[in-house]
């Protein structure tokens, strides 16, 4: 056990970022907490220079490779459409403080759905593996087929949907 740790403290490099990454992390969270209308007024700000940048890279991007990409038309029109709507948020951020949450919520919201997509199709891919090969099921009396899996889904949030 100690030449596993003594391997891992010797070849990790720059240890020292992720310390000073949380201890930034801290100082900014207390910040955040006694000073929260400033911290999201800032953050509606942020969101709309974003939205300014990513056009910048999209216009770009697309001009950069305008040669040997198909369509690089319409990554031209996302990046002006997205450094138009950037700006306008700028000029506006009345608008942008009040579209936020809505803009974050959705991307959790569809976050959290590729997440899942993820999560039962690597549950598929291994109950597959499971049965092709033979090896210990971490399901135990889980039966690993579409319809299981979803009775199981089922069940699972029934189950713990008061969490």
């Amino acid at each position: 056990m100690a030449n596993l740790l003594n391997t891992l403290i010797n070849s990790i490099k720059h240890w020292y970022v992720p310390l000073i990454l949380g201890i930034l992390f801290l100082v900014f969270g207390i910040y955040i907490f006694t000073v929260p209308l400033e911290t999201y007024v800032t953050l509606s700000i942020l969101f709309s220079i974003s939205f300014i940048t990513s056009g910048l890279f999209e216009i770009f991007f697309s001009i950069q490779n305008s040669k040997t990409l198909s369509g690089w038309g319409w990554y031209l029109v996302g990046g002006l459409f997205s450094l138009t709507m950037g700006v306008y948020l700028v000029i506006y951020p009345g608008i942008s403080i009040v579209i936020l949450p809505f803009i974050v919520g959705f991307t959790v919201m569809f976050r959290s759905f590729q997440l899942l997509g993820i999560a039962f199709d690597m549950c598929i891919r291994y109950c597959f593996f499971v049965h092709t090969f033979g090896k210990p099921n971490i399901f135990r009396d889980f039966n690993c087929n579409s319809n299981s899996i979803s009775i199981y889904f089922y069940w699972y949030c029934v189950n713990y949907s008061f969490i």
